[in-house]
């Protein structure tokens, strides 16, 4: 209230003076009075002071204005009269005019958004480089395979938004494709050296993830040494899928299909990846909380470098229009209907398995296909609660709900926080659970959870 008055008080150094002098501290408190109308909850306030007194003060100041003589007028008056007849032509004119000060104000706004967040991108893609030319100068496998990870979700990570949602045909998606070639190549060589020195499975699973093949990587060879070192991990026989599928190999397709459902567990490293990039950022710079945080909002927005390319993923063409009714194209099960129960022997193997992603699509898979009454009540529980904590991981990271449909982004704290969620041994879901409960969140669904099947 004390502003509004504040400002009606300037609206009265328009009338004339002889006219505030008389009559100025009437006009005021005619206007406490009407501002306690709105206190009192009996009109809106934009009602009163927006569409009535503000335009009634300026049409009534304007009036007197123009009935004063010229010569008795004083150079403020002459200014206020200036500043009416301005208000006047813009109201007369606001159509053209609003057409093109809109359109320049809105340009030099988001110019002025999208050089903030490309100078913010670039800060964190500099940190990011950082500890990826740290764990590449180590003679660990391990190391060398996460700084391979590192360089090419910096290879990937600007291009994928416009992946999804660009028509591929405009300049803007278009200039955005191998924006960062540098790093695509920096990835495709640390992950030569793993996949040559022969490691474990894990840095190699991590490489094969890594190489970039339009930067020169063999990944036919890369995949087929994971499988051929790691039979049993449907993993492995996800990405030679995969691999068939971006080649339109449908016999390679179908044969990994069938590898991938006679496996007998599915670990995608996930949970470790995260864990073991962290720890890398800690040890580089332990008392740095912000480059922490910026390793750990790069594994969040990364996430799996192997479902960068969703569309040919095997979660995806193992979905039929009667699971997921929002597909807009045929899927190659719907061509190969005698590789349903590959799908559903998949689906099986990925419920069971700790991949927060690949255990709701499983538990989908599984109640959609299941026709006994028990079993299907069984795989909608389980569909449940996969589903919830797929919705809470995806609503509760990143920003802060303050209330009234406020955000804050989190801040350095908030992300460490996240991170000590995250161990090599118990997987994606163990994580999220843990993440939940330290902050409070149930990990369980209320009893009135429902959920979209299609």
């Amino acid at each position: 209230m004390g502003f509004a008055e504040n400002v009606f008080s300037a609206c009265l150094w328009l009338y004339p003076k002889q006219l505030r002098d008389a009559h100025g501290i009437e006009m005021l408190q005619a206007f406490r009075d009407r501002c306690r109308e709105v206190v009192r909850g009996e009109r809106s306030a934009f009602r009163v002071l927006a569409l009535e007194i503000f335009p009634d003060t300026l049409l009534s100041a304007g009036r007197e204005q123009f009935s004063a003589s010229f010569d008795d007028m004083r150079p403020r008056q002459l200014w206020a009269l200036g500043l009416l007849i301005c208000a006047a032509l813009g109201l007369l004119l606001q159509d053209k005019f609003s057409r093109y000060a809109l359109d320049y104000v809105f340009k030099a706004k988001y110019a002025l958004l999208n050089w903030r967040d490309a100078r913010e991108m670039g800060q964190r893609e500099e940190q990011v480089r950082l500890l990826a030319a740290h764990l590449q100068e180590s003679t660990n496998p391990e190391q060398q395979a996460l700084a391979a990870y590192l360089y090419r979700s910096m290879y990937t990570g600007r291009t994928l938004f416009y992946y999804y949602y660009g028509d591929g045909n405009d300049e803007e998606t278009r200039q955005f494709e191998g924006r960062l070639p540098e790093d695509g190549m920096r990835a495709t060589s640390a992950a030569a050296r793993v996949i040559a020195a022969n490691p474990n499975v894990y840095p190699l699973s991590i490489a094969v993830q890594s190489c970039e093949t339009a930067v020169g990587c063999d990944r036919s060879a890369a995949i087929t040494q994971l499988t051929s070192r790691d039979p049993d991990n449907g993993f492995g026989w996800s990405l030679a899928f995969k691999w068939a599928a971006q080649r339109g190999d449908t016999a390679a397709m179908a044969a990994a299909a069938r590898r991938m459902a006679q496996s007998t567990y599915y670990e995608d490293y996930r949970a470790r990846i995260a864990h073991d990039l962290v720890d890398g950022a800690k040890q580089l710079s332990p008392a740095d909380p912000e480059f922490q945080a910026t390793i750990a909002i790069q594994v969040r927005n990364v996430g799996y470098l192997a479902t960068e390319d969703f569309p040919h993923d095997i979660r995806v063409q193992c979905t039929p229009r009667s699971i997921n009714s929002a597909l807009a194209d045929q899927r190659w099960i719907e061509q190969h209907p005698d590789a349903r129960s590959d799908c559903l022997r998949i689906a099986r193997l990925l419920a069971g398995s700790t991949s927060l992603f690949g255990s709701r699509w499983g538990w989908k898979h599984i109640f959609a296909s299941e026709t006994d009454p028990e079993l299907r009540a069984q795989a909608y529980q389980k569909l449940r609660g996969s589903h919830w904590l797929w919705q809470r991981s995806t609503l509760t990271v990143g920003s802060t709900a303050l209330g009234g449909r406020r955000w804050a982004p989190w801040k350095p704290a908030d992300w460490q926080q996240w991170a000590a969620s995250w161990s090599p041994g118990d997987g994606e879901i163990a994580a999220t659970e843990r993440w939940l409960a330290s902050r409070g969140h149930p990990i369980y669904p209320p009893a009135d959870f429902q959920i979209t099947l299609n």
